[in-house]
């Protein structure tokens, strides 16, 4: 909506609004009155398509949408759109269809892709209700059928996921602010397990792969607008990776074409149609790769993915790495892997003689070393860096000591060969850091090695 602030329109939805939903639900229209802007981003997202109702009429020429066309009916409900209640999804993924009686309609090619613009089957054979409350619906009740349709399971006061689905009943305006979390919808199982099932994960399981992630103490928030898509360009990434991980000193990886989230969220979950082996259509949030040649089957038990002893799990490199390059092997990827953010042969960094990210308790001893080799770059002037990103931001070595802030340990020394120096031999404070070591000689070379450490209490 791009309508302007109108008293007059005010008092008509509060009016309205109050009339024609229950237990103070007022609406996300008359939210739109004072949250113009941020009604105008969220109304263009998913959440309110969740869920959305035709009452068997068609829809005409204007797609129900708004970033999408109106999906084509599967050709065996043989009264077309008449024959259809409600359409499940349609924004980005995939559309399943309601029927009269509210069942879900299932068969051989029901589901609409939107990917591929085919049809694909869903639970056929089955009798499938819709009970998909409360995370599809605003003012869900589990008690009664939505419109007396038994196939339905329980009522609700809008279409959805809309204003109050998160922020809760309006109609005592500040009566509730934060009634859900994004975590309260983004799971799969109740024990916070991450399921995989033929080949991917299930594909509304991100708050639990955060949860078993280097980022778990943070909220979806911190990197996501909520009132924002993360598609079409909408702008619900607010923060990217080299925010926090600075892009020049990770590598040059972003001069091949790779983004980090091209292996760091790999796209390990479905939630329509894959696109190989190794390749869905949902982007994982576990972020930290696992280097050893290990397959995401044996990574798997009793259908949930695995976590070690700390809770936390990692990518696999099929999905990382197989899922691009096809002709590799799990060996060969484990191989590339261990480089793949700094030029293998000049440095070398270690925490605790691990070069990828290592997790300790506050109690533990941190040990950090480096060696350099300098190769045919023996004599050349240098720039050398001996940092750390922690939780009191930028430190530096300088040959002796760590001090606060972001210098270089050596300006245009001539490079030499150094091996196994010890810069930090000491217990950590709760939080995350990020040791690097990097050598910028005068031929305009970088070469840059970084080890990640996640401390907890």
């Amino acid at each position: 909506m791009t309508k302007g602030f109108s008293w007059i329109g005010f008092l008509g939805a509060m009016l309205i609004g109050t009339n024609a939903l229950a237990a103070g639900y007022v609406g996300d229209e008359f939210c739109s009155y004072c949250h113009k802007d941020k009604y105008d981003s969220y109304i263009q997202s998913g959440h309110p398509y969740k869920l959305v109702r035709t009452g068997g009429q068609p829809p005409g020429n204007a797609s129900l949408w708004p970033h999408t066309p109106n999906p084509p009916v599967p050709g065996d409900m043989n009264g077309g759109w008449e024959d259809v209640e409600y359409v499940i999804g349609n924004f980005f993924w995939k559309a399943r269809f309601i029927q009269k009686d509210g069942f879900i309609h299932t068969g051989p090619a029901v589901q609409w892709n939107l990917a591929s613009q085919t049809f694909s089957a869903y639970n056929t054979g089955k009798v499938t209700p819709y009970n998909c409350g409360p995370c599809h619906m605003t003012g869900y009740s589990p008690e009664g059928h939505q419109g007396g349709l038994p196939g339905i399971i329980g009522t609700w006061e809008q279409d959805g996921v809309r204003c109050e689905a998160c922020h809760g009943a309006a109609g005592p305006h500040g009566g509730g602010t934060a009634a859900k979390d994004c975590k309260d919808c983004h799971y799969r199982d109740p024990q916070f397990r991450m399921p995989w099932k033929d080949g991917f994960m299930q594909h509304h399981q991100q708050a639990e792969d955060l949860a078993h992630s280097p980022h778990k103490m943070m909220e979806c928030s911190a990197c996501h607008d909520p009132h924002k898509s993360t598609l079409y360009k909408l702008g619900g990434v607010k923060k990217q990776c080299r925010d926090c991980h600075n892009e020049r000193i990770r590598g040059a990886m972003g001069d091949l074409g790779v983004e980090c989230v091209d292996c760091h969220m790999a796209k390990m979950g479905k939630s329509a149609v894959a696109v190989n082996q190794y390749k869905a259509d949902v982007s994982g949030h576990i972020f930290r790769i696992a280097t050893e040649p290990i397959a995401a089957a044996n990574n798997v038990t009793g259908g949930f993915w695995n976590q070690d002893a700390n809770g936390d799990s990692f990518v696999t490199l099929d999905y990382a790495c197989l899922s691009c390059h096809n002709n590799m092997t799990l060996e060969q990827a484990a191989k590339a892997a261990k480089t793949i953010h700094h030029p293998p042969g000049m440095v070398d960094l270690t925490v605790n003689g691990e070069e990828e990210m290592v997790v300790v308790k506050s109690t533990d001893i941190v040990s950090v070393d480096f060696s350099i080799e300098a190769g045919d770059k023996a004599g050349l002037k240098a720039t050398w860096w001996v940092i750390c990103h922690g939780p009191r931001g930028w430190v530096s070595w300088d040959g002796k000591k760590w001090k606060s802030g972001l210098r270089p340990w050596r300006r245009n020394v001539a490079l030499a060969d150094v091996h196994d120096l010890n810069v930090l031999k000491r217990k950590l404070a709760p939080g995350y850091y990020t040791y690097w070591v990097g050598i910028v000689p005068s031929d305009g070379s970088e070469n840059f090695a970084s080890v990640p450490v996640y401390v907890r209490r």
